[in-house]
């Protein structure tokens, strides 16, 4: 049995395609790479696993249960800033390249 792609699936697929052709996604994740340093935000997150590291030993850690204790902290620290920041350059890189459907392609150039 398969799941039928409803258009708006074909579109996040054409469009993720776009940005890791164009080079797009990797800027972007550079762009919130760099954010998130400068706003401390790494540093605070690194700070954090080294309390729960401390607390617990070294020994007594694993990478799995760091990451599923120190993600929902993270995630939800991202600055607002650095948030817009990205959707901005997304929603650029959106408006630029999706055109009016009229080959069966929602992407353009």
């Amino acid at each position: 049995m398969t799941q039928s792609t409803t258009p708006s699936d074909q579109l996040r697929v054409n469009l993720e395609q776009r940005l890791t052709e164009s080079g797009e996604k990797e800027h972007l994740q550079e762009i919130l790479r760099a954010s998130l340093i400068e706003c401390g935000w790494k540093d605070q997150i690194k700070a954090r696993c080294r309390d729960i590291i401390g607390t617990r030993g070294v020994a007594n850690v694993t990478v799995e249960e760091l990451m599923r204790e120190i993600s929902p902290m993270a995630h939800s620290s991202i600055p607002d800033e650095v948030k817009v920041k990205i959707l901005t350059q997304l929603k650029s890189f959106v408006l630029a390249n999706v055109q009016e459907p009229t080959n069966g392609s929602d992407i353009g150039p």
